[in-house]
């Protein structure tokens, strides 16, 4: 049997840096010498080298693994899902693309574990979870899942029974840095509950993982939603004692 390749992206924002919306003919492209992300540098740094420490049979690229425009086209949809909510937010601020967040989106996406993580940075940083079938064709087409979600959100109350996570942290209000990364992976491993170790090894046929990952404030939920055709993927559990 030929095991597909699944595509594996995370985002990362941040939501407490920079309180109001890039100048004409500032940069949207952030770096880590921006006095802004001193704070942040030391998280992520912590995160990569704990990362690394615990995937050292791995190797990772260090250059960006996703496209200009598959960035720019991440950013744009962000900002635009954002400026369209209702009621407007008073306090809504603008997303920018910022490269630290991205190598930090790497370093955990190289790993190929379908599980939010590293766990002891999530009160830093939120992570959206999704998988869907087909040949990868463009970002947008993995996230709009999410903004679908809003049919299941009505502000100010919570989600009305149905899953709505993915949306609020894409509109998060005090969110204002993105990053991500994409990877593809022949196996996936995952956590779960009544497994023994709980540790499997999913081998996707025909699938395409998406994986980006949002700043949000502690109280926000973290979900995984998978979004998987079973006409079209065949999943196969294999577990790792």
């Amino acid at each position: 049997m030929t095991v597909a390749i699944a595509s594996l992206l995370f985002a990362v924002a941040l939501w407490t840096l920079q309180s109001r919306p890039a100048a004409a003919g500032e940069p949207l492209v952030r770096t880590s010498s921006d006095p802004e992300l001193l704070h942040l540098d030391e998280v992520l740094t912590e995160v990569d080298l704990r990362v690394r420490n615990e995937s050292s049979g791995l190797r990772l690229r260090r250059k960006r693994n996703i496209s200009n425009k598959d960035m720019t086209a991440l950013l744009s949809y962000h900002n635009r899902v954002r400026s369209q909510v209702f009621p407007p937010a008073a306090n809504m601020e603008y997303m920018v693309w910022d490269e630290r967040l991205a190598k930090s989106a790497e370093s955990w996406a190289s790993q190929c574990l379908w599980e939010h993580g590293p766990p002891h940075v999530l009160r830093h940083i939120g992570q959206n979870l999704s998988i869907i079938t087909g040949r990868y064709k463009s970002i947008i087409d993995m996230i709009k899942s999410w903004y679908d979600e809003r049919h299941s959100f009505s502000f100010p109350n919570r989600c009305n029974g149905f899953v709505c996570t993915h949306y609020t942290q894409m509109v998060w209000a005090n969110s204002n840095k993105i990053g991500c990364a994409v990877r593809r992976c022949s196996n996936m491993y995952v956590f779960g509950k009544g497994t023994g170790s709980g540790r499997l090894r999913i081998r996707l046929d025909g699938l395409a993982l998406l994986v980006p990952q949002a700043m949000v404030d502690r109280a926000a939920k973290i979900s995984v939603t998978p979004q998987i055709n079973p006409e079209e993927t065949q999943v196969l559990l294999e577990d790792e004692g």
